[in-house]
């Protein structure tokens, strides 16, 4: 079930929440971050790729007490290389499948009008 109780956070919000736990990276300063961030969310949801950063959080002390952090050395390039990998994997299964699905149902259609 959905928490409805969680405001509503815009684009912006939500890169203040992944910079906010100290994501670093390679080759873009803070604000190219902040944009490279906010361009990607607005086409793949934050939930999205919160899956791929997962694995990277740890819970550190903060000034609000136990907080989830990045890891040290983590960077966004990672988590988009991750996604980018996923991505590109679920596009080879699916057209892999779909080859095979279409060889099954022409067997299929073509066995079924010779035993007629």
């Amino acid at each position: 079930m959905f928490d409805m109780t969680k405001p509503f956070k815009n684009f912006d919000d939500q890169v203040d929440i992944i910079l906010g736990r100290e994501m670093q990276s390679r080759e873009l300063d803070e604000r190219e971050l902040r944009e490279e961030i906010k361009q990607r969310l607005r086409y793949i949801n934050y939930y999205r790729l919160s899956a791929y950063w997962h694995p990277f959080i740890e819970t550190r002390k903060g000034e609000k007490g136990k907080e989830l952090f990045f890891q040290a050395g983590v960077r966004w390039e990672d988590v988009m290389a991750r996604y980018m990998f996923d991505r590109r994997l679920r596009n080879l299964l699916f057209d892999a499948i779909s080859r095979i699905e279409i060889a099954l149902r022409t067997q299929v259609a073509y066995n079924r009008g010779n035993c007629i």
